[in-house]
């Protein structure tokens, strides 16, 4: 029995490393080929025309109107509910 676990453990061993070889072969591969094509990608755009385009700073002016109600009633610290809750729990 613990020599069927280690022949399987192997085999997954094997497997893993198998697959772990192709992806970093894929990658190389494709880092290559992408340095093999710099050169003729810096060439490219050293003689295009540039584009500026001047963008105002925000193009939503307000999200919410202006209210031109006047402010409430100023509140006072008795009239709080959390006031209120803490007298009676010191009087405890």
């Amino acid at each position: 029995m613990n020599a069927e676990r280690a022949s399987d453990r192997r085999a997954e061993v094997v497997r893993w490393a198998t697959c772990f070889a192709a992806v970093a072969a894929a990658h190389g591969f494709g880092a290559l080929a992408l340095l093999n094509n710099s050169s003729e990608a810096s060439d490219f755009g050293i003689d295009v025309p540039v584009v500026m385009l001047d963008l105002p700073e925000s193009l939503v002016t307000s999200i919410a109107p202006a209210s031109e109600l006047p402010p409430g009633p100023m509140e006072d610290q008795d009239n709080r509910p959390d006031a209120a809750t803490k007298g009676r729990d010191q009087a405890t």
